[in-house]
C-alpha cells in the first residue's frame, strides 16, 4: 500500500496535484473548519483543507493557520510554501493552482465542489478528469 509521503512525491504536474487535491476533497465531503481560524489547513474531527491535504503532518504548523502560501511578503506565506516544497519535491509550486483549488474549499459547500473542479479543468484546458 502507498503512503501518503509517496502519493505526495509520485505528484510531478499541476493536473496531477489538482487531481488529488479534488479526490481529496470530494471524499473528505465537508470544509476543514476550525471555530478559532474559521477555514483551516487543519480543521476539526481531522479535516485538511485544499492546501492542507497537500502538506505532511510532519511539515505542518499551526502557524499556518491564517497565511496565505502566495503571500510572498508573509512569514506565514515563507512558512507555508516551505511545507509545500518539503511535501511534494517533485512539484513546481504554481501558484494559480494552489490559489484555485483553495478557492473552491472555501468559497463554495461541497455539494458544488464537483463542478467547480470541472469548471477549473476546462480552465486549464484537462479533460481527462476522474469522476
Amino acid at each position: 500500500m502507498t503512503t501518503l509521503k509517496e502519493k505526495l512525491f509520485s505528484l510531478t504536474t499541476d493536473e496531477e496535484v489538482f487531481n488529488y487535491v479534488k479526490e481529496f476533497l470530494l471524499e473528505q465531503g465537508e470544509k476543514s473548519y476550525s471555530t478559532k481560524y474559521g477555514c483551516a489547513y487543519r480543521g476539526e474531527d481531522n479535516r485538511k483543507c485544499a492546501i492542507g491535504c497537500l502538506i505532511l503532518d510532519e511539515f505542518y504548523d499551526e502557524e499556518f493557520e491564517g497565511g496565505l502560501p502566495n503571500n510572498i511578503q508573509s512569514s506565514k506565506g515563507y512558512l507555508i510554501r516551505d511545507a509545500l516544497k518539503k511535501s511534494l519535491p517533485n512539484w513546481q509550486m504554481n501558484f494559480d493552482i494552489l490559489s484555485d483549488i483553495q478557492s473552491i474549499h472555501d468559497s463554495y459547500e461541497a455539494d458544488s465542489w464537483h463542478y467547480e473542479f470541472s469548471r477549473h479543468s476546462e480552465k486549464y484546458h484537462w479533460f481527462t478528469l476522474t469522476q
